[in-house]
């Protein structure tokens, strides 16, 4: 299964990741591993939108490949990306900053491609 978006650099880009995310993979999968899927795509194109200076004429890019082994979601932005590193326990006060310190947790792998675009990209191990 592969889906490929292209979403505006709009607030409700994020549920319709994870609506076209959800229906491309229904009945494929575990419950579980596709409630981790949906919650970290939520997160990343939710970081695309504060961290990477879009403008309303920009796009932010959705890829999700699954196999019989993993799944790899993509979510790419024309920003200009950032160093990966392994977040820290976010600051329970401030109510954001959870993002990537969710995908360090849930996926088997993450990483960051700086470039035009720039990508984090996840993969879960089916």
């Amino acid at each position: 299964m592969r889906l490929q978006l292209s979403l505006p650099a709009a607030p409700e880009s994020v549920s319709a990741a994870r609506r076209a995310a959800e229906k491309a993979l229904e009945g494929g999968g575990s419950p579980q591993v596709a409630a981790k899927l949906l919650l970290m795509i939520s997160e990343l194109v939710t970081n695309s939108l504060r961290h990477a200076g879009l403008s309303g004429e920009d796009s932010i890019g959705l890829t999700v490949d699954a196999t019989p082994s993993a799944i790899r979601v993509e979510v790419s932005d024309p920003g200009p990306g950032f160093d990966a590193v392994h977040p820290n326990h976010p600051d329970l006060d401030v109510g954001s900053g959870w993002g990537l310190y969710i995908v360090e947790r849930l996926a088997s792998r993450w990483g960051v491609v700086r470039g035009r675009p720039s990508f984090v990209w996840f993969e879960i191990d089916a």
